[in-house]
């Protein structure tokens, strides 16, 4: 904590909690029946909830999962309520359904049909009980607890991420003078593996933290080869464009266009740059944007601007920051290229010719970029690409060339 790693502190904090709280645990399994048993409870402060679910086979504990849901109020019926939703969305989704599920509530009304949906997925009796008295209860009171605990460390670990987020937005500020705090962040990159289906991602931080739900995918539509600066105009005209008409102002805008951000940064250097600053032009926007840039072994080191360049390598914290902005973006933008590369060859006209697999198909569409290359192509021309013997080369040939 003196050295500002907050995650690092939290992280052994918690290491040193479970190892208090497991040997208690054990302890307390060790002395139930030898039943398969899911005892399931749940603690809630602050509009905050973690339900945790213990797993216990042959009267061991051998694994345990937590969930936090958000808007939660403390009152008898919503919990009831949110004890059956958990228990529908949680069993609806595994096979591994035990004889007994040990609850802290009684859930009377929908009882028997949640115990007879779960008895024809298992194909044998299940039984859901809410102990009154015995090892039972501890082990739902010990569950409880150990939702407290967690509920507590999470509320500690999300202040402290906070914090740590605001320290870094607050250096990265003072280093590029920024003057307005950058609550919402947008970061672009743009990803064309292989010379085809190129593709662009906006990922969004809202105070620091990621914001999946407002991340958006593009697939460029303008190009035909590798442009990362037409393809990089091109995601953010048509990220603008939607915004133009009902955004003037700044302000949030309808449920499928989010407000315009406080500061955009973009995985390339002065190019990427330039590229992106027509387009802020072109709307009028007065947004500061800085390309986020890598050393010779692809590792964040800096950001640049038009003027100058600033380098992160003697910042820790804000360097760590700006590293998980662009790796996300990187990963997002990778992630949906590869999709498309996954999908374009899984299902193509070269399936039909005989001695094109998988692995030829990917080496062909790779070679030449597109099916109709492929057609026209010679078979001298086609035995260029490896892996294509003569043989297989006629095969392709004659296969377009039929008369």
């Amino acid at each position: 904590s003196q050295n500002m790693d907050f995650e690092k502190a939290a992280e052994f904090r918690d290491k040193i909690n479970s190892i208090k709280n497991m040997f208690q645990e054990q302890k307390v399994v060790s002395t139930t029946e030898l039943d398969d048993e899911d005892v399931i409870a749940y603690a809630i402060k602050d509009g905050t909830a973690c339900i945790q679910i213990f797993f216990i086979r042959g009267g061991k504990l051998i694994g345990r999962k937590y969930f936090i849901l958000d808007d939660m109020e403390e009152n008898t019926e919503d919990e009831k309520e949110m004890v059956v939703s958990f228990i529908q969305q949680f069993y609806d989704s595994t096979d591994n359904i035990p004889k007994y599920i040990l609850l802290p509530v009684d859930i009377s009304e929908e009882e028997n049909s949640i115990k007879e949906w779960l008895e024809e997925k298992k194909g044998s009796k299940v039984y859901i009980k809410v102990p009154k008295k015995g090892e039972k209860l501890k082990l739902v009171k010990m569950v409880a607890q150990n939702a407290e605990t967690y509920l507590d460390n999470y509320s500690k670990m999300d202040k402290v991420k906070k914090q740590q987020n605001s320290y870094a937005i607050e250096q990265l500020m003072k280093l590029t003078g920024i003057e307005e705090y950058p609550h919402r962040i947008e970061a672009y990159d743009i990803s064309n593996t292989g010379g085809t289906d190129i593709t662009g991602s906006m990922v969004v931080f809202i105070e620091g933290e990621p914001m999946s739900s407002q991340y958006r995918r593009y697939r460029i539509k303008s190009l035909s080869q590798p442009d990362d600066y037409s393809a990089m105009q091109e995601m953010l005209f048509r990220r603008f464009r939607q915004d133009s008409a009902s955004n003037s102002d700044c302000s949030a805008a309808s449920d499928n266009v989010p407000k315009y951000p406080d500061l955009i940064l973009i995985d390339g250097g002065l190019g990427h740059i330039n590229a992106a600053m027509e387009v802020m032009r072109h709307y009028n926007l007065d947004i500061p944007v800085y390309g986020m840039v890598k050393d010779d072994k692809h590792r964040t080191r800096g950001l640049v601007s038009p003027e100058e360049e600033f380098d992160l390598q003697k910042n820790q914290t804000l360097l760590s920051f700006i590293t998980k902005i662009q790796d996300e973006a990187h990963r997002f933008a990778l992630e949906y290229n590869k999709k498309l590369r996954n999908k374009r060859y899984s299902k193509s006209v070269l399936d039909e010719i005989e001695g094109i697999g998988c692995a030829r198909k990917k080496d062909l569409i790779k070679h030449f970029k597109s099916i109709d290359k492929i057609k026209s192509a010679q078979v001298e021309e086609l035995m260029q690409v490896k892996g294509i013997s003569r043989s297989v080369a006629l095969n392709i040939y004659e296969f377009f060339n039929k008369k």
